[in-house]
């Protein structure tokens, strides 16, 4: 990315466009803010997931990042090699295999969120603590109709 690159004032022409830009470079960005952690922002997202949800099937866990379930099994090995999850077979399901966080995975989420922190703050410069409340919750809504929008997309395949 061009050292003084900006986003072309006629992609703020619709609300879409500059938003699917916006996002695109942000997570670019936010990509290389975390690079020396070692894992890629889908990786941290799964870790966070883990912590947060406690163990999970595996192939439960590609839903929420909309990621298909042999990329994520490639994800997860990864995180596996690196000692920062494990697999263990599911107490119930045969066929089932749990992914759980470890010390080290635990260790690697917390670094990656203290680096979200710096890059948030970053990001946000300039915009108040209450513009950022009202974008949350926008964000929220943004998300519950995606989820909407996705199962509509899916209907008329």
């Amino acid at each position: 990315m061009a050292k003084n690159f900006q986003i072309p004032s006629f992609a703020f022409q619709s609300l879409g466009l500059a938003f699917g830009l916006i996002g695109t470079l942000n997570r670019q960005l936010y990509a290389k803010a975390i690079e020396p952690l070692g894992i890629s922002d889908q990786q941290l997202f799964i870790l966070a997931t883990l912590a947060n949800l406690g163990p999970q099937v595996q192939a439960h866990l590609s839903e929420p990042l909309n990621i298909d379930k042999a990329t994520m099994v490639g994800l997860i090995s990864d995180l596996e090699t690196k000692g920062l999850v494990q697999r263990q077979p599911h107490p119930t399901d045969r066929r089932a295999v749990l992914v759980t966080l470890t010390e080290a995975g635990q260790r690697k989420m917390q670094e990656g969120f203290e680096i979200s922190e710096v890059y948030t703050r970053k990001y946000f410069k300039g915009v108040s603590v209450q513009d950022q409340t009202v974008l949350n919750t926008i964000l929220r809504q943004l998300a519950q109709n995606t989820a909407e929008l996705a199962q509509e997309y899916d209907e008329t395949k």
